[in-house]
């Protein structure tokens, strides 16, 4: 009997770029002079990165994953005694990096259609805050229109942060608003799209005085230089990854197809690697019963009787199906 563990509760990329590129990566890895430490400023991956994305180098920081730019962001901007404002439900690193340092927490609930409460959010904003914004957001998988977005910018003398670390998902991207304003930060990863979370990249892209004043509080050599190898290598992996991500999309559409014909399940249109369901059954225990099916899924943190499901590859979204229209059997 296959007891393979099926992990869709971390929004990881399901293809491993080491089984497919293993004698390219080997290579790469083969020319690491490892007794050597890393170039602190990673000049040769933030020169790749503002080449692809037609911004200068000195418009790019690089941190351990986007969790450590979090943190770096509110420990460069809380000294200007902003607030951190943020909605709910919302990536939870926020609050606690926001916590970790004594900061004081605003947050605002969103919309019963996940919209965002923009007109509380300009009003907590207009004295300046540290705002994040995910686009899209996490867990609830949407994007907030753009306009929405600008008109909390414009209102916010402080620092907005637009996490697009599903973006190569939703082909959406504010990034332009970088080239056009001082007071935006937008943050992208390698770990979604570019299959690397198990290496830790992350990357802020905003105005130079910005990453100025990450840089001032960012630890030196915070990535290794296996982790930015592999940065660098995946980032020429345009056909693949575009190719892998086509595939993860098509899964969601047709996993979200199968769950609306489920009477216990409300699941949510994505725009994201991920699907966020209402269980309609306030007592029902839809993760455990699929974890003893070797599935693994995640309780978001908001109210109600909610799941997140991370979308696999094609074998894996199916034996998900199939377990909750088992389920849905039990239930009658």
């Amino acid at each position: 009997m296959d007891r393979t563990l099926i992990r869709a509760n971390l929004n990881e990329n399901p293809f491993n770029p080491i089984r497919e590129f293993e004698r390219e990566i080997i290579k790469t890895f083969k020319e690491i002079e490892i007794n050597r430490y890393p170039d602190p400023e990673y000049k040769e991956l933030r020169k790749a990165l503002a080449d692809r994305l037609n911004v200068d180098i000195d418009n790019i920081a690089i941190g351990n994953g986007s969790d450590e730019l979090i943190l770096y962001i509110l420990l460069a901007f809380h000294r200007k005694g902003f607030p951190l404002v943020i909605t709910h439900p919302t990536f939870g690193m926020y609050e606690k990096a926001g916590k970790l340092l004594g900061m004081k927490i605003l947050k605002f609930n969103l919309k019963e259609d996940w919209g965002l409460p923009k007109k509380d959010i300009e009003e907590a904003v207009k004295n300046g805050a540290v705002i994040f914004l995910g686009y899209p957001n996490n867990p609830t998988a949407n994007c907030w229109p753009e306009k929405d977005i600008i008109d909390v910018i414009d209102k916010n003398p402080g620092i907005t942060i637009i996490d697009e670390a599903y973006y190569e998902f939703s082909g959406k991207t504010l990034l332009n608003l970088v080239r056009e304003r001082q007071n935006v930060i937008i943050l992208r990863t390698f770990s979604k799209a570019l299959s690397l979370a198990g290496a830790r990249v992350g990357y802020a892209i905003s105005h130079k005085n910005n990453i100025d004043v990450l840089n001032e509080v960012r630890l030196p050599f915070n990535i290794s230089l296996f982790s930015e190898k592999l940065a660098l290598f995946m980032l020429n992996q345009t056909s693949w990854i575009k190719e892998k991500v086509k595939e993860v999309i098509e899964n969601r559409d047709w996993l979200f197809a199968k769950l609306s014909t489920l009477t216990f399940l409300k699941p949510y249109p994505s725009e994201t690697n991920f699907i966020l369901c209402k269980v309609l059954y306030e007592n029902l225990d839809v993760i455990a019963f699929l974890k003893e099916k070797d599935i693994e899924i995640r309780k978001p943190d908001m109210e109600g009787n909610y799941i997140r499901i991370s979308i696999g590859k094609r074998e894996e979204v199916e034996k998900i199906w199939l377990s909750l229209k088992e389920l849905q059997e039990k239930l009658k």
